[in-house]
């Protein structure tokens, strides 16, 4: 028998001895019930197998027994269990022994890289409920994507005991790390924002730690901190509370560790435990990082400990600690915020103001004293402020004598400041969040953006500016037709008033351009575009970087038109040209970069997309070392691709930790993440996590309301449209319709009946109908997207003018005009699989539907014939 073959049989009889000790164990409940001989006798061809089995069985137990007598905390020594008990690991020594389970050092053999075994402490004992939080650890363990968050690396099962197996932190426990020695204040606050970071992305998962304390998070030598222990952890979708993973028996039973508890835990009100209770466990673990102390005494009995968190003022870590400042003792002061609404609303919120506090700006905690912001701004630029002090004594020493040497710069710098001004007052202090009373931005805007442009009617090139600055203003918040408007106006002046250069002409008309596309006004987009090239032409050859972004507006225009040559030859053109003019990195190559990617995903080349958007992302990384816009939105769109393409487990950390970089770089503008949040809610609707996709999109559509004055564009019918894919994929057909025909509505609003845009609505109103079974409203919707769809020349083998066929074919089944709908079905069913792959739920759709057919047609052969393929395929 060759070697290999040798092998798998070996393994397959191991594997069959194991299941048969473990169905045996379930019956008895105790490993003293176990009888040799019954079992050898009732499987003799697995004798070998079985004896080695339950003589590592018995071993194991017996080191856990011989464990759980030792006292206090083990050091790296101890019983360990029999050679060959984790199948591909060698155990070293045991580490750690805790309530749930015994952790052990490992070598994996073959790499020889360290590991740590976790084994379910009670083994075959273990009650479904012990079980159950060991598995759902494995489970949030092994989604969970984060460089301080440890990394599940197997699981399985020996002689009745699960296991897993994670990295290997050599390091020590947070609390013992802090106390080795004196660590500054700005050393603890970096430390603890990477803390905080890491909870956050859990957050992002929809996963509650509700038991972080010191002893879960264990620091390396390198002095980089990591998340354990999510034993206990609650999922926000709702499964936390279902029967396979039960984490609360008994409402008002207490879950956690009590001194680093909420006063909502320790009350028992699992309907109040949401994200700021972990918020509020940072505030203690941070407190004893900055003090090596509680915040309020945490020795006494279960009554006294819970009355002093529920009621018991928490001290300021200044008191124990007089190098910690008011601001630091104000941040703890807000996570120990008995309410939860005072507390902060996230651990990236959190992160966010440590670092602020860090680079010297204004903490959010102290956000409402006018006085304290001015003190620190003050601060923060105290040379600048020093020099501007002294150039006013300068001014009023010499006033008289310079006023008419002067006094043109003066009025020009008068006019500098008057414009400043109202900037500031109308676009900086206002975020797209704030209002003046009931007063959005877009309101402030519409009514005072006239007259102040009119103000400076006889300055005409800082006319020209502000009036740039409102459109930017207008298409930062989405609302495009307005910004197109201010930009014509400002072109206007430049070339009749100030007469600019071509180049700079060119600049503005590409800025206009990409207006009228994203406000739906196509053919001015493509007449200004093409004027835009031809004075680039003229004046620089096209080889610039304007002149890239030029031939990118026109290639997404041509693109949403259906010209899928047209566009592909602009992206090679513009990508050309940009390695010619950059042979190192550089900023508009990854721009050009994945522009084209995302192209090439539409049509259906994967691979390719795939190749340019990791091009554009490790170019981005050389040239930004920290947080970046442009970092987070490469990161985001590579995500986006590998979703596409049906990679949902590798597109996650992308999205995630795009979406988590635009949170931290535009806290107080929210606009910037609408889009972050949609994408991340389609993703966790295609990984089946539909309650927290319907809470992020919930949360895009509102902002973008809020932002633009109740104002409806692109961008929230894109949302609305979203939503409706969230309900529909989680078989909510009724609710799913009204997000969706909003959809339609708005699109409809703003563009023409036959943009390819506007398909995408119908075609998802009519599969909502169609599984309502009102064929016969449904069929004229997606007549008339399939007609969008073929007249805009889609790709070949375009798998989304297929899905449109599809759906209409099942929509002809449901009429029972199989003739019609024969040739729909078995069309479009190829190009779906080809697209989206055998194993996909669109392909599956796509079957179902031809097994329908021939179901309703009373052709059974064909029936099967396709049954037989979806099964395989689901399988």
């Amino acid at each position: 028998m060759p070697q290999s073959q040798q092998e798998t049989e070996v393994a397959a009889r191991a594997d069959r001895a194991r299941k048969v000790i473990a169905a045996h164990l379930r019956r008895c409940g105790d490993a003293g019930a176990l009888d040799r001989d019954q079992l050898i006798r009732a499987h003799p061809e697995l004798k070998p197998e079985l004896e080695r089995e339950i003589r590592k069985l018995r071993l194991i137990e017996r080191a856990r027994i011989q464990s759980e007598s030792e006292d206090g905390t083990l050091e790296e020594s101890g019983s360990i269990p029999p050679p060959d008990s984790f199948p591909g690991y060698d155990v070293i020594c045991q580490i750690h022994r805790g309530g749930q389970g015994v952790v052990y050092k490992a070598l994996e053999k073959g790499s020889n890289r360290k590991v740590a075994i976790k084994v379910m402490r009670d083994g075959p004992f273990a009650g479904p409920h012990d079980r159950s939080r060991f598995l759902r650890e494995v489970q949030v363990l092994g989604a969970l994507k984060h460089p301080n968050i440890v990394t599940v690396h197997d699981s399985g099962s020996t002689a009745g005991h699960s296991y897993f197996v994670m990295e290997y932190i050599s390091g020590q426990p947070l609390d013992l790390y802090m106390a080795g020695a004196e660590r500054s204040i700005e050393f603890t606050l970096k430390l603890f924002g990477k803390i905080c970071d890491a909870v956050n992305a859990a957050h992002l998962r929809g996963v509650i730690h509700r038991d972080l304390k010191s002893s879960n998070i264990r620091v390396s030598a390198s002095s980089e901190p990591y998340v354990l222990d999510f034993g206990l952890a609650k999922i926000e979708s709702g499964s936390d509370e279902g029967a396979s993973t039960p984490t609360m028996t008994v409402t008002g039973q207490f879950v956690g560790s009590l001194p680093w508890a909420a006063p909502e835990q320790v009350e028992g009100s699992p309907d109040r435990i949401d994200l700021r209770t972990d918020v509020y466990a940072l505030g203690v673990v941070l407190f004893q990082m900055l003090t090596g102390k509680f915040p309020y005494n945490v020795v006494g009995t279960f009554r006294e400990v819970t009355d002093n968190i529920v009621h018991a003022e928490p001290a300021r870590p200044s008191a124990v600690q007089p190098r910690v400042n008011d601001e630091i003792d104000t941040i703890v002061a807000k996570c120990l915020s008995k309410e939860p609404e005072r507390r902060y609303q996230s651990a990236g919120d959190l992160a966010r103001d440590c670092r602020r506090y860090l680079r010297g700006e204004p903490i959010d905690a102290k956000r409402d004293s006018s006085w304290y912001v001015f003190r620190k701004t003050a601060s923060r630029y105290r040379v600048p402020m020093a020099v501007a002090t002294a150039f006013v004594l300068v001014v009023i020493g010499f006033g008289a004598a310079m006023f008419v040497l002067y006094g043109r710069a003066n009025q020009e710098a008068a006019t500098a400041h008057r414009v400043q001004a109202v900037l500031e007052s109308m676009f900086t202090e206002l975020g797209p969040s704030e209002s003046a009373g009931q007063l959005t931005v877009r309101g402030i805007l519409d009514q005072s953006a006239d007259r102040v442009a009119e103000q400076l009617a006889l300055e005409p090139r800082a006319q020209v500016q502000l009036m740039e600055t409102i459109a930017n203003r207008y298409a930062h918040i989405g609302v495009y037709d307005s910004a197109a408007a201010w930009m014509e106006r400002a072109l206007r002046i430049r070339r009749s008033v100030l007469r600019d250069v071509d180049e700079i002409i060119a600049v503005k008309l590409t800025a206009l351009g990409s207006a009228h596309w994203n406000a739906g006004a196509e053919d001015k987009t493509e007449a200004t575009i093409k004027e835009a090239l031809m004075l680039y032409r003229n004046s620089l050859g096209r080889a610039s970087g304007d002149a890239i972004e030029a031939l990118l507006v026109l290639a997404r225009l041509y693109h949403e038109q259906g010209q899928f040559e047209d566009a592909g030859r602009l992206y090679r053109e513009a990508l050309d040209t940009c390695r010619k003019l950059h042979t190192e990195p550089h900023a508009d190559t990854a721009h050009v970069l994945t522009r084209f990617g995302s192209f090439l995903g539409n049509a259906g080349d994967h691979r390719e997309a795939r190749r340019l958007l990791e091009e554009a992302l490790a170019i981005s990384r050389t040239l930004y070392a920290g947080d970046h816009r442009q970092l987070a939105a490469r990161m985001m769109r590579l995500g986006g691709e590998l979703q596409d393409s049906g990679q949902y487990e590798a597109a996650l950390p992308y999205v995630e930790d795009g979406l988590a970089m635009q949170q931290r770089l535009f806290p107080h503008d929210e606009i910037f993440v609408v889009r972050g949040l949609q994408t991340l809610g389609l993703l966790r609707k295609d990984l089946g996590d539909y309650e927290i996709a319907e809470t992020l999109i919930q949360t895009a559509i509102e902002t973008e309301l809020r932002v633009t004055g109740g104002r409806e564009n692109k961008t929230v019918a894109q949302s609305y449209n979203s939503l409706a894919k969230v309900y529909s994929d989680a078989g909510d057909w009724e609710r799913a319709e009204t997000p969706c025909r909003e959809s339609l509505r708005i699109y409809l609003e703003l563009l023409p009946r036959d943009h390819m845009v506007v398909s995408r609505p119908m075609t998802l109103l009519g599969r909502i109908l169609v599984h309502q079974e009102r064929f016969t409203e449904a069929e004229p919707l997606l007549r008339e997207a399939l007609a969008i769809r073929r007249a805009r020349r889609g790709f070949p083998g375009d798998w989304k003018t297929a899905k449109t066929e599809s759906i209409l074919g099942a929509c002809l089944t449901g009429l029972k005009r199989y003739e019609e709908a024969e040739p729909l079905l078995l069309h479009s069913y190829p190009i779906i699989a080809r697209d989206r792959g055998p194993h996909h739920r669109r392909t599956a759709e796509a079957l179902q539907r031809l097994v329908d057919l021939f179901d309703g047609w009373g052709k059974p052969e064909q029936a099967a014939e396709y049954r037989a393929i979806l099964q395989a395929g689901t399988q």
